[in-house]
């Protein structure tokens, strides 16, 4: 009986399983959630990624299913589970079956990112790069500002901004995010900080008293107003327009965009206000003739308003009191025709062309949008300044190595409160943790490292780990912790290390660790805390000493059985060149420093600390190069570094 029993319960499990591999969890889910029953939605693709992990499966529609359907109902109990989820749908390096599901999320990534790396991803697409999706998890983590948590605030950030846009800017759906242009800036930048909204055209007192001033100021003309104002009527469309103010995504100056339908085109983003007035309301077929003038020489020139010129005036002043850069450029309009009606005549067709093509250009080229990132976020903790050292070394046991050393300024938290700022007190009640984490190439989790740095030792720590794999993702993350609540972050710094080749093992190959350039270790530092005698700095001090530490391995043995090496160290001045000097490597000749040292051992490594007086040296910035020479085996290796001499 029990055997039958256990029978039963392994055939129904034999069957279950065989039906869930048959089911497409992803369109179930989605049949759930057009019904409105989104809690089974969630229930199915949860059930899917359990059935699909065991048979080493992944589908990143469900994924992407997942967090859109949770962040567009504001279930935040599910974004962790979000954010996983999203990351197992491209945790397999699989494109064939979903190509088009991958396109489309590449597509909604590109816009905040720099031009170049979408390019990247796109043609990564085309050849079949496997990583494609590799390359889509390593982004999202590395964008992540917690990467200690399993919450991606960017990632879910992101997916809160695209369900906010598909609800409020969907006069059309031209952007991969299934909205208008106002959709995909709303996406990069989240909330301008000022809107405008309006139709272009309906001032119509601007337009009368422009009108007047003309026929005002020109003697006899037989035209009405009515006739003026009909004429420049037949370019204008009355088009709606939207203006969005950045106010500190550049330093230089605010960032404007503007939207619109100009000439019955789809609305979207446009260049700027020129946009909305047709080219043919600038030619001089347009003109509106108020009277002709007759020179001596028997030339006969026409007096006239040019319609587009008019309606320039009277759009840019609807925008006059929004912002300085619509207010600048109608004053100079304004300028330009009082100027001219003081002398009883409009300004000339050229003037008037001049202005347009230089305000359309200048709207075309807009610099400062040229140089702002791809995306903004707000912070969600204070800023923490996290700097790193990386070193390659091999240790007494012959093994590759990486030492890194974080370094942490939390400056900021010790300003948190107006009052404390006004009083000029420190606050000091942080708690500060380290975090190295190690991921594969695939981005998959491998270790991490917590530390927990004392602030006697000035927020340092020290990771020393394996380094045999040139492929993996190291990223450090810094976290001060308010000490009266252990869960309230306060502040928040993280970098991604560069991926190094590890230093060869090999015997018979000489290898260099890489330099170690700064200054002494402070009086009463825990010297055994540093895997090095020398505190990494670029920035020397004119009153300190250059110190360079150094290690060698794999010498070669002379017939005395001891190593002889030469170690070349050379510096010199990083000047600045201009554009010429730059073109065809002219300049000044270079002012380098070379320095040579024999050395002597009777073991096959090396540590060799060297000091440099650079009390003569002027302030700036040097490139500093170090040549060791195996006079044995006749091996050379060459490291390179960087110092900054500051007053």
């Amino acid at each position: 009986m029990i055997l039958l029993y256990i029978f039963i319960l392994s055939h129904l499990s034999f069957n279950t399983l065989q039906f869930q591999i048959k089911t497409d969890f992803y369109t179930e889910g989605i049949k759930e959630k057009n019904r409105g029953n989104w809690q089974r939605a969630i229930d199915i693709w949860l059930m899917g990624k359990e059935t699909l992990s065991r048979l080493g499966k992944t589908d990143p529609r469900m994924g992407i299913a997942f967090i859109e359907l949770v962040t567009e109902k504001k279930l935040k109990r599910y974004y962790e589970t979000a954010c996983q989820m999203y990351y197992w749908g491209f945790s397999r390096n699989s494109i064939n079956e979903y190509r088009k599901n991958i396109k489309k999320e590449i597509e909604r990534i590109t816009p905040i990112m720099r031009k170049e790396q979408s390019k990247y991803w796109f043609k990564a697409l085309k050849d079949n790069d496997t990583t494609i999706c590799s390359k889509i998890r390593g982004f999202w983590i590395e964008k992540d500002p917690t990467p200690t948590t399993v919450l991606n605030e960017r990632l879910i950030t992101h997916w809160e901004r695209i369900t906010y846009a598909r609800k409020n800017f969907n006069r059309n759906k031209r952007t991969a995010y299934g909205t208008d242009d106002r959709g995909m800036i709303y996406v990069k930048y989240g909330e301008p900080d000022r809107k405008k909204t309006g139709t272009f055209g309906l001032n119509d007192s601007e337009l009368q008293f422009w009108i007047g001033e003309v026929l005002d100021a020109i003697p006899n003309i037989r035209i009405s107003t009515l006739q003026v104002k009909k004429n420049i009527n037949l370019y204008n469309w009355l088009s709606d327009y939207e203006v969005w103010i950045y106010s500190y995504l550049s330093p230089e100056e605010p960032i404007i965009y503007m939207f619109g339908s100009p000439a019955g085109r789809p609305f979207g983003l446009v260049n700027g206000v020129d946009d909305f007035i047709p080219d043919r309301a600038y030619r001089k077929t347009s003109l509106i003739q108020l009277r002709k003038q007759e020179y001596s020489m028997g030339d006969i020139y026409s007096i006239g308003i040019l319609p587009g010129s008019l309606l320039q005036l009277m759009y840019y002043s609807e925008l006059v009191s929004f912002d300085s850069y619509f207010e600048r450029r109608y004053l100079e309009l304004e300028s330009t025709w009082k100027e001219n009606l003081i002398h009883a005549h409009p300004p000339n067709y050229h003037t008037l062309r001049s202005f347009r093509e230089r305000f359309r250009m200048e709207d075309v080229n807009y610099p400062a949008r040229k140089l702002i990132p791809p995306e903004k976020v707000e912070e969600i903790a204070l800023p923490i300044e996290l700097t790193c050292h990386q070193v390659r070394f091999i240790d007494d046991e012959n093994k590759p190595e990486l030492a890194v050393m974080a370094f942490s300024y939390p400056r900021g938290l010790t300003k948190r409160n107006l009052k404390n700022v006004i009083e000029k007190k420190d606050i000091t009640d942080y708690n500060l943790k380290h975090t190295l984490i190690i991921r594969d190439k695939n981005w998959n989790e491998i270790n991490r490292i917590v530390d927990i740095p004392e602030k006697k030792n000035d927020n340092t720590s020290i990771f020393i780990i394996p380094h045999t794999d040139s492929t993996l993702n190291y990223m450090l993350s810094a976290e001060a912790f308010d000490r009266t609540s252990a869960d309230s972050i306060i502040g928040i710094g993280k970098i991604s290390l560069k991926n190094t080749v590890p230093l060869s093992p090999a015997p018979e190959t000489l290898e260099v660790s890489d330099l170690v350039v700064g200054i002494n270790l402070p009086v009463g530092a825990d010297m055994s805390r540093f895997p090095f005698p020398v505190l990494p700095t670029s920035h020397i001090w004119k009153g300190d000493k250059l110190q360079v530490y150094i290690e060698i391995y794999h010498l070669l043995y002379g017939r005395d059985n001891r190593t002889h090496y030469t170690i070349k160290f050379q510096y010199e001045v990083v000047k600045k060149r201009g554009i010429i000097s730059r073109l065809f490597r002219r300049g000044k000749k270079k002012e380098i420093v070379s320095i040579v040292h024999r050395f002597d051992s009777p073991s096959r490594t090396a540590k060799e600390k060297i000091t440099f007086d650079v009390s003569n040296l002027n302030p700036g910035k040097y490139d500093f190069l170090v040549e060791v020479t195996d006079i044995i085996s006749m091996q050379k290796k060459i490291r390179k570094g960087k110092f900054e001499i500051k007053e």
